[in-house]
């Protein structure tokens, strides 16, 4: 049996700075093992920290690269801790500030607008400047950043996220250069679809019975588990259309 996900208790005295971006309640602090470190809260009875954590095993199962998860308390709230990902030298510009220089009329401010549709982000991400994740190794086939952000879309609708939103796409930049993820092509959705094929029930399974009884219901994770049954073979209904 597969060792449970352990859990990281964050010092009382821990948090440094907080952090404005997003709706949650959360904050920067330098942990020993990981460095400079995320702290997000969880919002009760949301499963907002288990819900991470998986997504990032999943991303794992899939070969996505992907931002690390561990579950976390601080002073007797849940939440998770994400280490920092940026490179030295490294900043990041979220996807309302890209799609901005794009469009003089771009409603960076808004939560959710209109003018944030697939085609404009394609737009931005396909550029010539825009390069696969840093140190990253993709997949036989996966060649653009376009072609990785396909799996971010794949992911999406496998695990039911509809948290999309013009924050929470961004690039990285380092010394002139853009990394991150974009655009839809058909050998690229074809790649992401074989290799959601490989990851079977057990393996969901197996993740699930990784988190402590105390983070998610029998009935949570039963749930959980079946919306990513259902959406994967929905999913894989669609190969063949491509």
């Amino acid at each position: 049996m597969s060792q449970e996900f352990f859990i990281v208790e964050v010092p009382s005295k821990a948090p440094e700075e907080t952090e404005e971006m997003g709706t949650k309640e959360k904050f920067w602090f330098h942990d020993l093992n990981r460095e400079l470190c995320l702290y997000k809260k969880s919002r009760p009875g949301t499963g907002e920290d288990w819900s991470e954590k998986i997504a990032a095993e999943l991303c794992e199962l899939l070969g996505l690269p992907h931002a690390d998860y561990e579950l976390a308390t601080f002073e007797n709230s849940r939440g998770t801790i994400s280490p920092c990902f940026l490179p030295k030298a490294g900043s990041l510009i979220p996807g309302n500030e890209v799609l901005a220089q794009l469009m003089s009329d771009y409603p960076s401010g808004s939560s959710n607008p209109s003018q944030h549709t697939i085609s404009k982000v394609f737009q931005v991400i396909e550029k010539p400047t825009v390069n696969l994740p840093s140190g990253w190794v993709p997949p036989e086939g996966i060649c653009t950043a376009a072609d990785v952000f396909i799996g971010y879309i794949l992911l999406d609708a496998w695990i039911g996220n509809t948290d999309r939103h013009h924050e929470n796409w961004a690039f990285i930049r380092v010394e002139q250069q853009n990394y991150t993820a974009a655009q839809f092509r058909p050998e690229a959705a074809r790649i992401w679809l074989e290799r959601l094929a490989m990851v079977s029930a057990t393996n969901t399974v197996d993740l699930f019975n990784r988190l402590p009884n105390e983070r998610i219901s029998p009935t949570a994770s039963k749930f959980a588990r079946r919306i990513l049954e259902i959406n994967q073979q929905r999913l894989l209904d669609c190969s063949g259309k491509l």
